[in-house]
């Protein structure tokens, strides 16, 4: 499987700079649930939104309840 990278765009320099610093963090709820949205739904995980706390927020393509009337 090939690595899937979520960069925060809005820091100054951000796409010139990034890259991988050794530092990993296990995460196997954030795996998880990646794997059962993208297997149970059309949507697929396009981003991380982190805010500091013990929770991360799935951004996905399409939303989640996005389905057309």
């Amino acid at each position: 499987m090939e690595p899937r990278v979520f960069i925060d765009m809005s820091e100054n320099n951000t796409a010139d700079s990034a890259r991988g610093c050794g530092y990993y963090v296990r995460l196997p709820d954030l795996r998880f649930a990646i794997d059962r949205i993208e297997g149970m739904t059309d949507s697929k995980v396009i981003g991380i939104i982190y805010t500091e706390e013990n929770t991360a927020e799935l951004l996905l393509d399409p939303p989640l309840g996005d389905e057309e009337e």
